[in-house]
């Protein structure tokens, strides 16, 4: 299953791994963060703008994530996860790779020029977020549910 990306809408980012400590807590700014550089981590789903984000299409398969609140992208700085103002490098393009089967409507987010997956790393709510190689596991953690929250 393919989503139809809609540049005029956000959308949550909600971690679906099975882990019972960080399933289902959105991808978040850390304190709601409009500075370059904050990590990003996953919280309760609140819908606050911090938890909101832009899916822009780079028109090659890759997209990059912009945060709502704070318009800085998804960067992959060295195995952390954190929003950036940089606008191009490599470190900010992702693709959204569906699950089939069980894991019907759920989406590893893989970094485009290494196929790094973002992955919550902790066991609470409140965990930053890392870049990391893909497991080699079924199923894969770092699964992530996309769905529509409004438009612009």
């Amino acid at each position: 299953m393919s989503m139809n990306i809609d540049p005029n809408s956000t959308y949550p980012l909600v971690a679906v791994d099975g882990n019972p400590d960080t399933s289902n807590l959105a991808l978040d700014v850390e304190q709601a963060s409009t500075a370059p550089g904050a990590p990003l981590c996953v919280q309760m789903s609140t819908g606050n703008a911090s938890q909101q984000w832009k899916l822009i299409d780079m028109e090659d398969g890759a997209f990059q994530i912009v945060n709502a609140n704070s318009d800085l992208r998804v960067t992959n700085s060295n195995g952390k996860a954190i929003q950036d103002d940089q606008d191009g490098p490599a470190n900010q393009e992702w693709r959204l790779v569906p699950m089939g089967g069980e894991f019907e409507g759920q989406y590893q987010i893989l970094e485009a020029s290494r196929g790094f997956s973002l992955v919550p790393n902790g066991r609470n709510d409140g965990a930053q977020v890392r870049v990391v190689p893909v497991p080699r596991i079924w199923p894969p953690s770092g699964r992530w549910q996309i769905s529509e929250s409004s438009s612009k």
